[in-house]
This record gives C-alpha cells, structure tokens and sequence, in this order.
C-alpha cells in the first residue's frame, strides 16, 4: 500500500513489469466543478481524475513546489529564471489543467508561479498532494517530496509523466 511508504524507502520496479494500473479518480469536494462560488474563482477548474498532464505538474510540484500558506494563493512552483522555456511550459500546463494563468514574481535567483485559487489548496490537499513544512524552500524543499497514491495506482504513462516533472524539477 502506498500509505506504508516512509521516507528514504526506494522502489525498485523490474522493467516492463508495471501493470497497466488506471486513471484514478480525485477528490474535488463539488467545490468547483459543481458548485463553485464564480465571485471568488471564476475561472478555475479542478480535473477529476489523475492525467499524464496532471501527474507531470504533480512531479514538478513535488519537486520545486508547495501549497501556500497566504489566502487566496493557491500553489507555486519555483523555477530558475534562467529556465524561460521551462516557466513558460509550466505555465502553459498549470492553465490548462486549472484554467488560471499563474502570476510572476522575480526573486534573485528564482521566478515563483503563483496558481492562484484557495479552492486549489484545498483540492491539494483533499487529495493528499500537499508536504510537510520542513521550514525551507526551494531544492531543499524536495527533501519533503513523495509519490502520490493516485500516481502509483496509474498507469504506465501517469508514472513516466511524473517522474519527468520530478526530474525536471531537480
């Protein structure tokens, strides 16, 4: 069971002996897709079940990324901001699976994305997606990473998807 997962344990899968697993459904509460308040977040938009598109943007979330703590923000990845390609391919992903274009903010080093909606904390961590505060930020907060559940129940692509946003990230 992935819940038995505890931090520094490794899995070690033999090539080609990954089932084929499936596209788990995912917890939105009804918060947007069927009952959302448009004053708030109108455009946002929460997928109902785990997609490559999804898994790639969790692995990179898990690598270079953490749910906000401020109102309204929703969930930010850092990028390095000489990685331009890569803040605009984020930023072109994280909209179509949210359906909000995320906000800039320059640091010395760093671009933060900011994803905003608070109904997308909340579907962050409805899900089980969100980390451990380990009092840090950025590659350090990578030590706080995992593999989703809904990740390893899928399938082939969903596990490749995330492993490429992770190793992107890193």
């Amino acid at each position: 069971e992935a819940g038995d997962f505890e931090a520094g344990d490794r899995i070690m899968l033999q090539r080609d002996s990954f089932d084929d697993g499936s596209r788990v459904p995912l917890k939105t509460s009804g918060r947007v897709n069927e009952t959302q308040d448009t004053t708030e977040d109108p455009d946002l938009a929460l997928p109902d079940k785990m997609t490559s598109e999804l898994a790639e943007f969790l692995g990179y979330f898990m690598g270079n990324g953490h749910v906000s703590d401020e109102i309204n923000v929703g969930v930010e990845c850092v990028v390095d901001s000489d990685a331009t390609e890569l803040h605009s391919y984020l930023s072109d992903l994280g909209e179509r699976l949210f359906g909000v274009t995320p906000t800039t903010e320059s640091q010395a080093v760093d671009q933060v994305l900011s994803f905003r909606g608070s109904q997308l904390s909340q579907y962050f961590e409805d899900n089980g997606w969100t980390k451990a505060d380990t009092g840090h930020s950025g590659n350090a907060a990578a030590a706080a990473a995992f593999i989703p559940e809904q990740v390893l129940k899928g399938d082939k692509q969903i596990v490749k998807a995330f492993l490429r946003g992770v190793f992107e990230a890193t």
